[in-house]
């Protein structure tokens, strides 16, 4: 836990730089992280953009990492839920969905 978060701290440090390095337009970021324009250059400033905000940047700088990130953590909920036994047959699945959609 420790290595995360200086890894968050080391992010943060640099992140004018990544923006900077990136392709994508300071409008853009303050649209998608739905600040104000003070807001996002005070952010910036004291380096104090929260994580959620930091996967959104990154999200757009960095969007085939991300995605692969985002995939293998869904698959890995999925293997974790398989283990523990939460999950549906097919069977039920397509009862469930006989039920919802098809029977009236």
């Amino acid at each position: 836990m420790t290595n995360a978060i200086f890894e968050t701290k080391e992010i943060l440090n640099n992140i004018n730089e990544y923006i900077s390095n990136s392709n994508l337009r300071v409008d853009f970021l303050i649209k998608e992280l739905n600040i104000s324009t003070v807001t996002y250059y005070r952010k910036l400033k004291n380096k104090s953009f929260n994580v959620d905000e930091l996967v959104k940047i990154f999200s757009h700088i960095s969007p085939k990492e991300y995605d692969q990130w985002y995939l293998n953590n869904l698959l890995q909920k999925g293997l974790e839920d398989e283990k523990n036994g939460k999950v549906n047959t097919t069977a039920q699945v397509m009862n469930e969905f006989d039920e919802k959609y098809l029977k009236k």
